[in-house]
């Protein structure tokens, strides 16, 4: 834990990195600077916040052994599964609504069924891990199959 003096230029150097960051983000994607460092500050706690979550769950890093698991780590395991749920769903629908919206071609209806499949399958995996292990390769090799088609269709 850093202390009161070494706080400051701990908090100055996570935002010039945010800044730093966002800047090349709203170079590359055409969003604002704001909105670009926004996202990635975002990400950054979100990232730790997950790292935490992961080190100290049983297995973890930090509780090898699954018995020094804090109260709260079994709580947010349980709601961050639902809410990945949901989120993959959310990306399913999304990614559905606005593929069907622009006109599909022919070839693009294989990237539209990849696109839309792969959230379904790593919903799965939130729902439970253990049994389909299986839906997360079978995601990532859709959307390696959506790209690769996508490139060598255009």
């Amino acid at each position: 834990m850093a202390t009161a003096s070494r706080k400051y230029p701990l908090l100055l150097a996570w935002l010039a990195l945010c800044g730093a960051l966002g800047l090349v983000l709203s170079l590359l994607s055409g969003l604002s600077f704001f909105a670009a460092t926004v996202i990635v500050a975002v990400a950054l706690v979100l990232n730790g916040v997950l790292a935490e979550i992961e080190d100290r769950a049983p297995g973890g890093f930090l509780n090898p052994d699954g018995t020094d698991t804090p109260q709260w780590i079994a709580r947010s395991t349980t709601a961050g599964r639902w809410v990945g749920i949901g989120l993959m769903l959310l990306v399913s629908l999304v990614l559905g609504v606005t593929l069907s919206a622009n006109a599909l071609t022919v070839r693009a209806v294989p990237i539209f069924i990849a696109l839309v499949l792969a959230p379904l399958l790593l919903a799965l995996c939130f729902f439970d891990s253990r049994r389909f292990r299986w839906a997360a390769w079978v995601a990532a090799g859709l959307f390696a199959l959506a790209i690769t088609f996508a490139v060598v269709t255009t």
